[in-house]
């Protein structure tokens, strides 16, 4: 039985945030941007594009090679901006099950439909494959697994889903960095904010940013706003798959 002085506990609810579009155009346009960057991927200088045009630019390569020193930490920052936001009207339970829908099944999806597609197109320029679309989709996951046992990057970390899932590799670090950041989020989800997640969150991933480039290629700060910082660009041998041609001839010349 209650005190009269006291107050009936109440569940706690899930607040709607307030909607900051700026991080909605800051999105569209970095997606513009990238989207322009695979374009014209296929006419800059750098070989190891999935798709090689036989003429270069020169303007197509300044502006990919510019492009590609940021455009991955931008989608990461955007993504766990997102995040934050996204916590403070769902449970933790609905944000994995969104994460899932919007990032793993399309992830699936993708490398299962789409990337034999484009595996195919890319084997015909590049000339590690000859014949129809019908003749070479039973060969791609049998070349595919060939490829991972040929490149030891493969081996021990999440740079596999460069050879299972091509461009589509994003969802897959995203997925997974989601999941893994949730126990620090969990507390802030459909509630206030957190010391853990809110105040150190955002400086300690402005403060990665900072690290000289030659220091890492590669960093994750797992909290309310992760940034993989991808400051250099990935070797082409890890990015693109008939790069690794030369490491793993037998299983593409057949």
């Amino acid at each position: 039985m209650q005190s009269m002085g006291s107050s009936p506990s109440l569940p706690r609810t899930v607040q709607p945030a307030a909607r900051l579009y700026a991080i909605d155009w800051l999105r569209v346009s970095v997606m513009g941007v990238v989207y322009l960057f695979h374009v014209l991927r296929v006419f800059d200088v750098d070989p190891s594009s999935s798709l090689k045009n036989a003429q270069t630019s020169i303007f197509a390569s300044v502006y990919t090679f510019f492009v590609n020193q940021w455009q991955m930490p931008a989608f990461f920052l955007l993504a766990g901006v997102s995040t934050w936001f996204s916590l403070h009207s769902r449970t933790a339970k609905q944000y994995l099950q969104e994460r899932v829908s919007r990032l793993l099944v399309p992830l699936v999806f993708g490398s299962l439909i789409l990337v034999p597609w484009y595996a195919y197109l890319s084997g015909l320029n590049h000339e590690t494959f000859q014949g129809s679309w019908l003749a070479y989709l039973p060969l791609h996951f049998p070349r595919t697994w060939q490829l991972i046992k040929a490149t030891p990057e493969y081996h021990h970390s999440m740079a596999v889903l460069f050879a299972t899932s091509w461009h589509l590799w994003f969802l897959g670090h995203l997925f997974v960095f989601s999941v893994l950041a949730l126990p620090l989020l969990g507390r802030t989800a459909a509630g206030p904010r957190t010391p853990t997640a809110g105040s150190i969150g955002l400086p300690l991933s402005l403060t990665l940013r900072t690290i000289p480039p030659g220091s890492r290629t590669r960093a994750t700060t797992l909290s309310g706003t992760f940034v993989p910082g991808q400051v250099n660009p990935i070797p082409p041998a890890v990015t693109s798959w008939p790069a690794l041609k030369p490491a793993a001839a037998s299983a593409w010349a057949e």
